[in-house]
């Protein structure tokens, strides 16, 4: 509560604060189980994030690119919001493009958010996933990293509807 509160005093005090501020809010927003809030601020910081796009994700930190995506497509899975979450994990496919330490799986994404000191952050995050409907490694046939989920892959959303493939028409 006291990160939230710090970001939002910070984004008070400067109107022209930056973006990332939006990704700060929406992370703590996620940890303190405020899903809608923390979906709506980091679905903003994923459209005006400058690494946003795959020449980005080279020329930094690679993860770094997907800091906002992994927790918004983890509250859209708590929010049962599975049409967000399929576009959410487009977006992180396309980020990826082909490069497999980047794939959208349950296993890159713990491996990359090992850091929590709480465990409870960790585990609250690979539960918006698992419902979101990340498979659990990419070594998983599923999961094409070229297409996005395989074609009839059973894997499931929050709604129990069948996940179809975020790049099913490409």
């Amino acid at each position: 509560a006291a990160a939230a509160e710090a970001v939002e005093t910070a984004m008070r005090l400067d109107p022209d604060y930056p973006s990332r501020y939006r990704y700060w809010l929406g992370f703590a927003k996620f940890h303190l189980e405020e899903f809608d809030e923390a979906a709506t601020l980091l679905a903003e910081d994923v459209e005006r994030n400058p690494h946003g796009t795959a020449e980005g994700c080279y020329s930094i930190f690679f993860f770094q690119c997907l800091s906002s995506i992994i927790p918004l497509v983890a509250a859209y899975g708590h929010l049962g919001r599975d049409e967000d979450a399929r576009t959410a994990i487009a977006a992180w496919l396309k980020r990826a493009e082909g490069r497999s330490e980047m794939a959208p799986t349950l296993s890159r994404a713990r491996l990359h958010w090992d850091h929590f000191r709480h465990s409870g952050y960790l585990e609250r995050l690979l539960e918006g996933l698992r419902k979101a409907g990340l498979p659990p490694t990419d070594k998983d046939p599923s999961i094409d990293m070229t297409r996005g989920f395989a074609a009839g892959s059973g894997y499931q959303g929050t709604t129990g509807a069948p996940v179809k493939s975020p790049n099913a028409d490409l």
